[in-house]
């Protein structure tokens, strides 16, 4: 009989849907880079919550979403700016969600010459009072360097 119980009359019905929100987060995740790659700023800042909160290596915390799409705008527009990114998890509970993976980035150095980095990254999603899901945090951290030693 599922959710016609007496209990779930009182209560309402309700279902474990932490699968199909981990699925449309991972989706969510492959537009976003689909996004970066054809340096859409629009569709890209479209993602993320009003209030979302941008965390990037060696910058200031962004806030909100026009300073996040204002930053992201700006990074785009780098010369010979690209930024790739592999989802290795999703885990997704109620109302929250996390992606992390790896990423790749690479640009025109401002002496002309290429320059690439690598890290990883977590993103922090929320679903909205429309059943949407936003970026609420996103959070990224440089590989370490050539001459850096290993904590394993």
């Amino acid at each position: 009989m599922g959710c016609l119980t007496l209990a779930a009359l009182a209560t309402g019905c309700s279902s474990d849907t932490s699968a199909a929100d981990a699925k449309s987060i991972n989706d969510k995740d492959i537009a976003l880079s689909k996004n970066m790659a054809a340096k859409d700023t629009s569709k890209f800042a479209d993602f993320y919550a009003p209030d979302a909160n941008l965390m990037l290596p060696n910058e200031p915390l962004m806030k909100g979403f026009e300073n996040v799409k204002a930053a992201v705008g700006a990074t785009m527009g780098i010369p010979g700016y690209s930024l790739s990114w592999q989802v290795e998890r999703v885990e997704a509970s109620s109302n929250l969600a996390y992606s992390r993976g790896a990423y790749n980035q690479t640009s025109i150095g401002r002496d002309g010459k290429p320059t690439s980095d690598h890290g990883n990254y977590v993103t922090v999603w929320k679903k909205q009072p429309d059943g949407t899901w936003k970026v609420e945090v996103d959070a990224s951290n440089d590989g370490p360097a050539a001459d850096c030693c290993s904590l394993h």
